[in-house]
């Protein structure tokens, strides 16, 4: 076989289904990572098996097949002929047209992805374990926010005469008044919206398999009895509660972030609003406004589903800047973490347990023996004069 038939089937697509999780991510298979039947299982597995955040797994898919289409632009052969040097000028490249964020993103899919493939022996080395990103620190947040006054002219431009309507202004008050991540929100079927102690409840599938229950504002809970009520979805327990009106496919569907994204920029575009907003930002809307109404930090963490140290540095970080009351004495005695990071910053907290761990315990103080401290006495202040019949 003359090395150039070894090359063209170095590059040749292994037919092997694509699962179905990873189905018009691609305009193509990336056949770098395709060049035998071992290989390509292995690639697939990374995504089904090893990945399981829908969001990481379409992100890391579109990075490999990205670096791929690059690869095979080069001229490179196969997998086994990608380098370091090959990888960091991509990475190069790649700075000039993304973001610091993005470029280091894709570096970590890369990443993870090529120690799959050694631990599978499906590659020797992975080429991209010495290459470095660029740095990227962020100290205050980019989200969009909207103030208390956009945010009711945005529920109020929502012309409610249709479904359409009736469930854009539910969807827009649910990610507001609860705080709740757009991937929780839309997660929700028939029964996560419920009646208890004669009241609107929600049972929201936050990320990490958190499941939280949260009593509904009175204006949210009008928004949603007004629009089950013209769905009809409330019936349908184990069906989507946030469905599409199915005029393009001709079948209503669960919602995707996409939908929400542009149904969100469309509503406020429609507000007359010239802030760029997307799903993130009505989470963020609902929590400031609230931390602006003399709220508790521990309860917007509490409610927000912030719970893990990563995510409390980051409220604190990202939040608090906006508001210097919330470090003034009259915070809550009982938020001891908050009071830690005002004083010692937004440092780790497992650093700092490791540092107590590491210093000396202290030792209780010894007490001097009774004649030593009895010397250390006046003789006035002794109990017993020296000499007298009680010695």
């Amino acid at each position: 076989m003359s090395h150039t038939e070894s090359s063209m089937s170095a590059t040749e697509v292994i037919p092997l289904k694509e699962p179905r999780a990873l189905a018009g991510l691609a305009p193509k298979l990336p056949a770098l990572f395709l060049p035998d039947e071992k290989t390509a299982e292995r690639f697939f597995g990374f995504f089904t098996a090893h990945i399981r955040n829908r969001n990481t797994r379409r992100a890391y898919y579109k990075a490999a097949c990205r670096f791929a289409d690059w690869c095979e632009g080069r001229g490179l052969p196969g997998l086994a002929a990608v380098k370091p040097l090959h990888v960091a000028a991509y990475i190069e490249e790649l700075q000039g047209e993304l973001s610091a964020p993005s470029v280091k993103q894709h570096l970590a899919g890369l990443r993870m992805l090529l120690d799959w493939l050694v631990v599978g022996h499906a590659l020797e080395v992975n080429p991209a374990h010495a290459v470095r990103g660029p740095r990227y620190s962020q100290t205050k947040g980019k989200t969009a926010v909207l103030d208390r006054e956009e945010a009711r002219a945005l529920l109020e431009s929502i012309d409610t005469s249709t479904l359409t309507g009736l469930r854009d202004r539910a969807l827009i008050a649910t990610m507001i008044y609860t705080f709740a991540r757009v991937g929780a929100v839309l997660k929700m079927n028939g029964r996560d919206y419920f009646s208890q102690g004669r009241r609107g409840w929600m049972r929201l599938h936050e990320k990490r398999g958190k499941l939280y229950e949260a009593p509904c504002h009175h204006k949210l809970e009008t928004y949603m009895d007004e629009y089950l009520a013209a769905s009809g979805f409330a019936d349908d327990k184990d069906g989507p509660l946030w469905r599409t009106t199915g005029r393009k496919t001709g079948t209503a569907h669960r919602l995707t972030q996409p939908d929400a994204y542009l149904m969100i920029e469309r509503r406020a575009r429609q507000a007359g609003i010239q802030t760029k907003i997307g799903n993130h930002s009505l989470r963020a809307t609902g929590i400031t406004d609230y931390l602006k109404s003399d709220g508790s930090l521990a309860e917007a963490r509490r409610m927000a589903n912030l719970m893990s140290v990563k995510q409390k540095c980051l409220l604190t970080t990202v939040i608090l800047p906006y508001f210097p009351h919330l470090f003034s004495s009259t915070t809550d005695s009982h938020d001891t973490y908050s009071s830690t990071l005002r004083r010692r910053g937004p440092q780790s907290t497992g650093s700092a347990r490791r540092r107590r761990e590491a210093a000396p315990k202290q030792q209780p103080p010894r007490l001097p023996p009774l004649r030593d401290a009895a010397a250390r006495l006046p003789p006035s202040a002794w109990p017993v004069q020296v000499g007298s019949s009680e010695c």
